[in-house]
């Protein structure tokens, strides 16, 4: 199972993976967890946190907020994959969140994080593991069948 991980992806520290297996600072304090040398960026600005199925984030009182997805963080607020703050010029993404695990025989949904904008691609994946069969479908799309035969994959279509 992921863990939760920010990644920083505009100011200075651009490219920093920030995993998140406690609470983490954020702040000018030279004892901060990220230290942001940044005039927009309080002292102790904010703080990151995991928390059941996921992450929160809380702004500390700083000067001029802490933003999730442009709009400002008025008290603990959760995170979503995908999600991104503002913590002054800095910018972060929630880059992993744990995914819970699924019952056998139940579908799940897993969202990714993409680097670039893309158009929404809704992928369907079901497995039957007493069949030993995996079934993909795409926005409508005809699926196909991956079926484990004599020790091999098998690809076909469906239909």
């Amino acid at each position: 199972m992921p863990q939760v991980t920010l990644a920083i992806v505009e100011g200075q520290e651009a490219g920093r993976q920030i995993p998140l297996s406690g609470t983490v600072l954020i702040g000018r304090d030279p004892s901060a967890d990220v230290v942001v040398e940044d005039a927009e960026v309080s002292t102790r600005h904010a703080s990151f946190a995991p928390s059941e199925g996921g992450a929160v984030v809380e702004d500390l009182g700083s000067t001029n907020g802490t933003f999730v997805n442009g709009s400002r963080v008025e008290s603990v607020q959760a995170l979503a994959l995908g999600d991104t703050i503002e913590v002054g010029t800095a910018g972060l993404l929630v880059k992993s969140l744990p995914t819970p695990p699924t019952p056998p025989g139940q579908e799940t949904s897993v969202r990714g994080v993409a680097p670039v904008a893309l158009p929404v691609l809704d992928l369907r994946l079901r497995v039957d593991f007493e069949a030993r069969e995996v079934h993909l479908s795409s926005d409508g799309e005809p699926a196909v069948r991956l079926a484990f035969d004599s020790g091999r994959w098998r690809i076909e279509a469906e239909g």
